[in-house]
């Protein structure tokens, strides 16, 4: 592609600050309307919104419109009036300079003597003065005034909140004095209401204004934009679409696009009148990667994205907190809006939009330029702890003196709090609170012989406010790490117990939180097992059918059986390069798998091949049994083939080019259904050529990406758009959709009853879902990606495998109604007036109450249950740490 020229192009498209009033491809917003009537009607505005939006270019606009219908208008930039060295009466002498100069008052007013004759008079007070006396009186219109670049009083070295209380007034004032009604202000910036004025202060304008929502481009309204195209390409409203998809109708960014793309069709070099069948989307995407997305940094000119990265980075006082935001929303599509001060400011960095109660990237581009790689490194570069981590990993992590302590822990532990940490960040941190745990349970040790003296105490309460703490740490990783949490939990029982004795009250020494922990995590614990398959990358899990046993395949073409209890039987090499399925036959004396190499293979329980089905000319996706274990079926994207056991060759249907998802037989065994990424699922009875179609996807906007039937063949359930789930019910000819928040789903399987759904996914969750889409659990434990998700036939546990390398069981044996997450970010632990209760309250406001158990019965039944995990997990004695068993 030619190098473009942006100096040399057309000026039809501006690229970076404020349009002119007669700009051609100015785009009248829904907001040009709601500010010029709302002002009109004498009301209080502002636009607070991230930078390049169009607000100044706004504000041109609807000044002509105002001026036009007969209103008096002026506009301060508040950038030129100065914030380095600056003094109040400076400041608030060069508002009202800016006012006098807007009005052309200056040919009968004095600002020097004025100001002089009224020096008793604080700054804001001769603001206030000048409105009533010299602008209300002299201008006998409508006022407008207009405030842009508002949040630059944010770099001045005083506050000015009294100016914003003075607008405020002026409204007030409206009630006594009937002048202050032809007066309005207009305030534009990149702000929060809460940057601007401290919220101490009750008379804001905000708490009386109107906010002003400043949205991007909608292709309805921006028809300005095609003059560009017009006479250049065939469609020229089909490549302002496909712009308006890219940027999201950014206005800075649609702009420029269309000004690259505008230079691009003048080029002969680049486009001829002969060449009218074009691939728009093709050429659109590689203009915008070459010109925008590729090497941006460099190539940021005038500068947007560059305007972005340092709004994140240097200019908040918490980058790390939003980066994790950022890094959530990247991860899952999107999490619920709640306007706290973090996502207000993630939202004034531009990167994200508020929709539909959603934050979501706000463009295609940004999500290439932003993206996890970039979040990655960002976060990496900005946790506290770098230099410790790096020395730790240095020793092959044997040297503890690296590992945090004390205030460095909790301050590296509340940063890390709403990130998704690497598997070596998790490790780390992990580390550090055991071995703190350990050496204060060491500590209390010694405390117990010297438990007399004033400095004594007060050293045990300090010991007991770090116990707290670490039963505090439990409960908030018990939704992500169960086990771990337990014995972290275990580990600050034990540290409690021998920091008091028979004489100590706990009212003594407000230390609570262990105890909380361990009645919490015995009562929710699910976790049953967790194993390691000793090789990372498990890609399949499957139960037998009696639920002892569960056969894995992983990335390395390897497959292992293991017990349910924890012992592993069987190791083989399966396939050249990846397993993609494991199945056992109906009596659980055989295995099928299939792999990256094209093969099917027939095993037996140990792990002897009994046969080598003849290759698909793709890798084999699935096989699975019929009802009677007579028949397997394989499905590759060259179709389905059926075989017997012996390894001959039944039948076979050659339907590409779509590709099937799944293949299952109905519970009589006489019928074969096959699904496919277009949404058609076709049924034949066994072995005919005809199938029976049947669409379910016609009012389906999005892709399906994997389809899965419900064991009795009545439902299926499909995923579009790689979070949606839609739920066809054949029985009642009705398709019920419900949103995951997922980021993207890896997997979805039926429980054997048929009235459960579980999904897996990237963000290392496993969700549990019944029939009318209500969440019942969520799970979480994996670090990474979890590939797969079973039921056992029993439907007594739920078996997952992750990206990491481990596989784990769920007990699904209690109520399947998810509590973890009540403690996430738990804040506080409590004794109730009575001591017999302790409540726990979370950073959400959920607050729980528990009976007070007695210590010494709630670490027995721990270390019951932990030493029950450890009978069939001997190998992970070493990692207990601190845990007497």
């Amino acid at each position: 592609m030619a190098e473009l020229n942006l100096r040399n192009s057309a000026d039809m498209y501006q690229v970076g600050g404020s349009l002119p009033v007669d700009a051609p491809t100015y785009v009248k917003r829904q907001a040009d309307d709601e500010l010029f009537e709302a002002l009109q009607a004498g009301e209080f505005c502002y636009v607070l919104n991230s930078r390049q939006m169009g607000k100044s270019s706004l504000r041109v606009q609807t000044m002509r419109r105002l001026q036009e219908s007969g209103v008096a208008c002026a506009a301060i930039d508040i950038t030129a009036i100065g914030s380095q060295q600056i003094t109040p009466e400076q400041w608030y002498a060069g508002v009202i300079q800016r006012l006098v100069n807007s009005f052309n008052l200056a040919g009968n007013f004095n600002l020097r003597s004025w100001w002089r004759e009224r020096d008793l008079f604080s700054p804001v007070q001769r603001f206030h003065e000048f409105i009533e006396e010299v602008l209300l009186s002299r201008i006998n219109q409508k006022i407008v005034i207009f405030i842009d670049e508002i949040d630059s009083v944010l770099s001045l070295n005083f506050r000015v909140d009294d100016f914003f209380t003075a607008i405020r007034a002026c409204y007030n004032n409206r009630a006594d004095r009937p002048e202050y009604q032809r007066l309005t202000f207009a305030l534009l910036g990149v702000a929060t209401p809460g940057d601007l004025i401290d919220a101490k202060h009750q008379s804001t304008p905000f708490n009386v204004g109107r906010a002003i929502l400043l949205c991007g481009f909608q292709l309805a309204d921006a028809e300005p934009l095609l003059k560009g195209f017009q006479g250049k390409v065939p469609a020229p409203k089909a490549v302002l679409k496909e712009v308006l998809d890219w940027t999201g109708g950014q206005p800075f960014l649609t702009q420029k696009v269309c000004r690259i793309i505008q230079n691009y069709l003048s080029c002969e070099a680049n486009f001829h009148p002969k060449n009218k069948i074009y691939n728009q989307k093709d050429w659109i995407k590689k203009i915008i990667s070459s010109q925008i997305i590729d090497n941006w940094e460099a190539q940021d000119e005038p500068e947007h994205l560059r305007t972005i990265r340092d709004r994140l980075l240097r200019s908040c006082l918490q980058p790390g907190r939003l980066l994790g935001m950022y890094q959530q929303i990247l991860q899952q599509g999107e999490i619920a809006a709640n306007n706290n001060s973090d996502q207000l400011e993630l939202q004034l960095s531009g990167l994200v939009v508020k929709k539909d109660g959603k934050l979501r990237v706000y463009n295609r581009i940004y999500e290439l330029v932003f993206n996890r790689q970039w979040i990655d490194e960002c976060l990496a570069n900005l946790r506290p702890y770098t230099d410790a981590i790096d020395a730790w990993e240095a020793t092959n992590r044997k040297d503890e003196t690296y590992l945090l302590r004390g205030k460095a822990l909790q301050d590296a532990l509340d940063w890390a709090a709403d990130k998704s940490l690497s598997t070596q960040d998790f490790q780390f941190l992990t580390a550090s609170q055991s071995l703190e745990t350990r050496e204060i349970a060491l500590a209390h040790q010694k405390l117990k012989e010297i438990h007399s003296s004033a400095e004594d105490e007060s050293q045990i309460a300090q010991e007991a406010a770090s116990i707290e703490q670490t039963g505090i740490s439990a409960l908030r990783l018990f939704e992500s790490q169960q086990l771990d949490a337990l014995m972290l939990a275990m580990q600050a029982g034990q540290a409690l117990k021998s920091l008091i004795n028979d004489e100590t009250s706990l009212t003594n020494y407000p230390c609570f939180s262990p105890l909380v922990a361990l009645q919490t995590i015995l009562t929710y614990i699910r976790e049953k097992n967790k194993f390691f398959a000793d090789w990372r990358g498990i890609t399949s899990i499957s139960f037998s059918p009696d639920s002892q046993h569960l056969a894995i395949g992983g990335r390395n073409g390897k497959v292992q059986i293991w017990s349910i209890s924890g012992q592993k039987l069987i190791e083989f090499v399966a396939h050249q390069g990846e397993v993609w399925n494991v199945n056992f036959n109906p009596d659980g004396q055989h295995l099928a798998t299939t792999g990256e190499d094209n093969t099917t293979r027939l095993w037996d329980f140990y792990g002897q091949q009994i046969h080598e089905f003849d290759r698909h000319r793709s890798a084999v996706i699935e096989a699975k049994f019929s009802p009677d274990g007579k028949i397997l079926v394989t499905i590759a994207e060259d179709g389905i083939k059926f075989w017997n056991l012996s390894g001959q060759q039944i039948a076979n249907r050659n339907i590409h080019p779509s590709w099937i998802t799944t293949v299952g037989f109905y519970p009589n065994g006489e019928c074969v259904t096959a699904a496919f990424r277009n949404g058609i699922v076709r049924l034949w009875r066994r072995f005919q050529q005809q199938p029976l179609e049947l669409k379910v996807n016609q009012s389906i906007p999005g892709k399906i990406t994997e389809i899965t039937f419900c064991p009795d063949g009545q439902r299926l359930v499909m995923i579009e758009k790689s979070n949606i789930l839609r739920l066809w019910d054949f029985s009642k000819r009705r398709m019920f959709h419900w949103q995951t928040e997922h980021s993207e789903i890896q997997t979805i399987r039926f429980s054997h009853d048929g009235l459960y759904i579980a999904t897996a996914g990237k963000d290392s969750t496993i969700k549990i879902w019944d029939l009318s889409g209500q969440l019942l659990l969520k799970l979480n434990g994996h670090l990474g990606t979890v590939r797969d998700v079973c039921f056992s036939p029993n439907g007594k546990f739920l078996a997952t495998a992750g990206a990491d390398g481990t596989f784990r069981i769920w007990d699904l044996r209690k109520p399947l109604v998810s509590l973890c997450s009540q403690y996430t970010r738990v804040c506080s632990v409590g004794l109730s007036p009575d001591g017999q209760y302790l409540t726990s309250r979370g950073e959400d406001g959920t607050v729980n109450t528990w009976e007070i158990v007695s210590l010494n019965e709630l670490l027995a039944k721990a270390d019951d249950w932990l030493r029950d995990y450890l009978h069939s997990h001997p190998e992970e004695l070493k990692q207990i740490g601190g845990v007497t068993t």
